[in-house]
């Protein structure tokens, strides 16, 4: 990883392609340009490019979105993006940022501490742009301040796209490898139909139409349970009166107050929509919610050397010019 941005070599060759075959005054190039360039200059495929490009501009997977991206390049919810010739990128002010850090035209910038590496399969989880960025800048005023508290002014780490987090935070912090749950954000709502359960944040990768179709599936298989542990067979009794799977599951008692599962995310953000059934217990309802993969999952990561020296490094990096840390402290407030 550089030293400077904390980004991977990948992530510099593909900042560095969209920088040559961008036009003038900041226009878009066409993801096809930029790719063909990554390939012939820095001998990287296009295939891997393009995974790398959509995690760079996507803002459910990093915080600092280093690439501005026009077109379909895929969504939050799971849709697909589309073939690269329908598509242009260009860099965003964040990334015209890293590429002057990593230039030296700027002292060093933090990317790689905001935005970890869970993204892209590694194990540092990414934490709140404004609490990671205010804490090196306290550590340049004051180098003597205790992991303790710079754990404190951490805080929880930050996902993207807006789940939670919790787990042995005492563990990560401290440098050695813990098992974090990243979990969906679940609020209640009243409807005029009746009560709702509203997930609005995922675990960092998850796409949103798998925890709809994941909670719906498994909704159905207990539904089918409770009957068959009742003494019913459900599969011949609806055969009999000629309902077709899946429809004639909806029609069951949900053992779990559960009486349907509506996916609303749109350009917006993620919103799905859980329908208790009228007198569900609303708490137990969304303990069973929080049960089902992937609206919790759980996840190994790590500070290597604990999250004091990770900060510090940082912090020693910038004190030597710290004009690329202020910079993004502006670009991000």
């Amino acid at each position: 990883m550089s030293e400077r941005t904390g980004l991977g070599p990948l992530e510099l060759a593909v900042l560095r392609s969209v920088s040559a075959t961008a036009g003038p005054a900041g226009r878009h190039a066409l993801t096809t340009t930029m790719l063909e360039h990554l390939e012939v200059v820095e001998g990287i495929g296009p295939a891997y490019g393009l995974t790398v490009a959509a995690d760079l501009g996507s803002s459910w997977r990093v915080h600092l979105c280093l690439l501005d991206l026009e077109g379909n390049w895929g969504s939050v919810g799971g849709a697909p993006p589309a073939d690269p010739r329908y598509t242009q990128v260009r860099l965003s002010p964040l990334g015209e940022l890293a590429l002057a850090c990593e230039e030296r035209r700027v002292g060093p910038v933090p990317i790689g501490l905001v935005d970890g590496s869970l993204y892209r399969g590694g194990k540092a989880p990414p934490l709140d742009p404004a609490r990671a960025l205010r804490t090196v800048a306290a550590l340049l005023e004051d180098d003597s301040l205790p992991d303790g508290d710079l754990a404190a002014m951490i805080g929880l780490p930050s996902l993207p796209s807006g789940g939670t987090v919790h787990g042995d935070l005492a563990g990560l912090y401290a440098g050695r490898s813990a098992r974090l749950l990243q979990s969906c954000a679940i609020t209640g709502e009243q409807d005029p139909g009746g009560q709702l359960l509203v997930i609005t944040g995922t675990p960092l990768g998850v796409a949103v139409e798998q925890i709809s179709r994941n909670l719906m599936d498994r909704a159905h298989s207990e539904k089918i349970m409770e009957q068959r542990r009742l003494g019913h067979d459900p599969d011949h009794e609806f055969q009999v009166r000629g309902l077709e799977a899946p429809n004639w599951v909806a029609t069951l008692p949900s053992p779990i107050g559960l009486k349907d599962v509506n996916d609303e995310t749109s350009g917006r953000g993620s919103r799905v929509v859980v329908v208790a059934e009228a007198g569900a217990d609303l708490d137990a309802l969304q303990g069973w919610v929080r049960g089902v993969w992937p609206v919790t999952v759980q996840t190994s990561c790590r500070f290597t050397g604990g999250i004091g020296a990770v900060l510090r490094t940082w912090a020693g990096a910038c004190r030597v010019d710290r004009s690329g840390l202020d910079k993004l402290t502006a670009l991000t407030s």
